[in-house]
């Protein structure tokens, strides 16, 4: 059975869209491939595409750029490159730490973060990480011309549609990059998860976290939680984040934030992950275990990161600034 008729690797944006445009129905853009392979194997599928675009050629697509005031990572960044880096680990904690829970290392070291999030799944582990990181996606689109290309930034949030859906305009656009703001010295963030003991890859519940303290280095004064899945696109426990604004790191804030989030969040009961019950009761426990270890992060500026990094590899990022 070929899974695929054709399969290209173009060289620049302009050629991927031009030739993904051309195709229509019957392309597919390939960025890691760890879902779309598994997809085209299934017996049921009625279509499969002909041509495959594999967009991580893409120079434009590949690298890790960690600048003075901004971090940019290519949509083509493998999740080995992202967790391999040791800027991004006090940088961009949140997301190393939902990183490094994808999958096993074979698929960390093609799988990428444009693919995942492009999936547009809201209990996507590295998803969950920028959503908390505040982050901005860039998006390259094929002009009606067919020649132009046209470039727009919009919050990563916008991105999604629904569960597997997102917002790119079919045919004609592309993840290029993404971006977000280099934390301010107090700051922590932090990513916990709970999946099935059965060892599948689909998580019960994750939770990511960021945390901005003042200048005494004792008292919130911005926050960001998100846990998935809780609804049909990725979302930000805004109430919970209120409750912690203007409190001081304690147990009693904490505690007063875990109770918030369990009224505030509703996730459904699923036959492949958990009852609503349980999940709230998880969403509440990693809470509090994200926001301790995002708290310590702040206030010491240091960054232990329990998972060895074994097995793993990864392409030396650019640094500028």
């Amino acid at each position: 059975m070929n899974l695929w008729e054709e399969y290209m690797m173009p060289g620049s944006v302009k050629e991927a869209l031009k030739a993904y445009t051309k195709a229509g129905e019957s392309g597919a853009l390939v960025a890691g491939g760890t879902d779309l392979f598994i997809d085209l194997k299934e017996e049921d599928v009625e279509e499969r595409p002909r041509l495959l675009i594999d967009v991580t050629a893409i120079p434009e697509l590949q690298g890790i750029e960690i600048g003075e005031t901004h971090v940019r990572l290519g949509a083509a960044a493998t999740h080995a490159e992202i967790i391999s880096q040791e800027e991004l680990r006090l940088n961009a904690t949140v997301l190393v730490e939902g990183c490094q829970v994808i999958g096993g290392p074979q698929v960390r070291n093609v799988a990428t973060i444009g693919g995942n999030v492009a999936h547009a799944l809201p209990a996507a582990d590295s998803m969950l990480g920028l959503m908390a990181l505040d982050a901005e996606v860039e998006i390259a689109t094929l002009l009606e011309d067919g020649e132009g290309i046209s470039r727009r930034w919009v919050p990563l949030a916008t991105l999604f549609a629904g569960p597997g859906t997102n917002t790119l305009v079919p045919y004609r656009e592309l993840i290029t990059s993404f971006r977000f703001e280099v934390p301010e010295e107090r700051s922590g963030s932090a990513f916990r998860r709970v999946m099935r003991p059965q060892g599948i890859a689909l998580p019960i519940m994750g939770l990511a976290c960021k945390i901005d303290l003042d200048e005494s280095g004792e008292v919130i004064k911005e926050a960001r939680i998100v846990p998935g899945p809780i609804a049909p696109v990725p979302t930000r426990a805004k109430k919970t984040e209120q409750a912690l604004i203007g409190e001081e790191v304690s147990h009693e804030a904490f505690q007063h934030a875990e109770e918030v989030a369990g009224e505030e969040c509703k996730p459904r009961t699923s036959k492949r992950r958990a009852t609503s019950e349980y999940r709230i009761m998880m969403i509440k426990r990693l809470l509090k275990k994200a926001l301790w270890a995002a708290a310590d992060r702040a206030q010491t500026g240091e960054v232990h990161i329990d998972q060895p990094f074994i097995g793993e590899r990864g392409v030396r990022p650019k640094v500028t600034g």
